[in-house]
Order: C-alpha cells, then structure tokens, then sequence
C-alpha cells in the first residue's frame, strides 16, 4: 500500500543495485551483510522494479543514480558503474530517476569528454564525486576541468 506524505522526498544519492551492476563490484557480503546488515537477498541485487517499490513505501518521489567511479580501475576493491548502465535506468523511469555521472580525477581530459557525453547525449543532470576513494581534497587541480565542464554545462 503506498503511503501518502504531504512532501515526496528525492534521494540524492542511490545506486543502482541490480544484479548486473553488481557484477561489476567487488565481492563485499561480509560488509553490507555484517556490519550493514544488508539482507542476503538485496545484497544479491534488485530489480529497479524493487526499487521503485521501496522508494514508494518510504515517500521517495525520486532518486538521483550514480554511475559511481570508486577509486581507481585496477585496484581490486575499485569500480565504475558505466553511464549507460545508469541511463537505460533513467531512461526506463524518467519520472522517478535521474543520473549523475561519476567522476574519476584520474581520467583526465577522457573523463571530461565522458561527462560530457553523460549530460549531452544520455540526458545526466549532474556529476558525482567520491574524494575518499582517490585520497584527493574535492579542491585539488586534477578536479578543476572537471568544475570547468560542469560549469559549462549549467550542472
């Protein structure tokens, strides 16, 4: 039963958690079912479907996803969720999501352009940054075409 609230909240932050995408994340069961205490079936993945579900019964309108980058590609508890996983997403449920390209300060001009792409061509509506998976202050100068493009972009 969906429950009605005078103000519908927007997440600004999910992820998706299908389990396609977790496939491309490192095996962390002890994490989120341990210390998180993640059920083993949503630990296993959702349908956006579930999502959607969830959200409702919570008041959640909408949800911003994240194609996260975590850290750099390479170190085995790292990852980037592609942009086109997020926006089939977006683009099944543009009513209720809304995506946010993740940001890796080590891609440089690549990771400009890719960002760029994210909010031309796949309708993103923002950028998203893990500082603490790079070991870089959010003010540091491999961000600043990134800041520029945003800028550029009105996002």
């Amino acid at each position: 039963m969906k429950k009605r609230y005078d103000v519908q909240a927007i997440d600004i932050i999910a992820n998706v958690w299908t389990p396609e995408s977790n496939r491309i994340r490192p095996k962390r069961d002890a994490f989120y079912q341990g210390k998180m205490k993640v059920k083993k079936e949503t630990a296993k993945g959702i349908t956006h479907e579930e999502m959607l579900r969830r959200m409702d019964a919570a008041g959640i309108e909408r949800a911003f996803l994240a194609a996260t980058k975590v850290g750099r590609l390479g170190h085995p508890a790292c990852y980037h969720i592609p942009y086109e996983m997020v926006a089939k997403a977006v683009n099944r449920y543009p009513d209720r999501f809304h995506g946010l390209a993740g940001l890796d300060p080590w891609e440089g001009m690549q990771g400009v352009r890719a960002l760029e792409h994210a909010v031309q061509d796949l309708g993103f509506i923002g950028a998203h940054f893990y500082p603490h998976w790079y070991e870089l202050a959010p003010d540091h100068a491999k961000l600043y075409p990134f800041y520029a493009k945003c800028c550029e972009l009105d996002i």
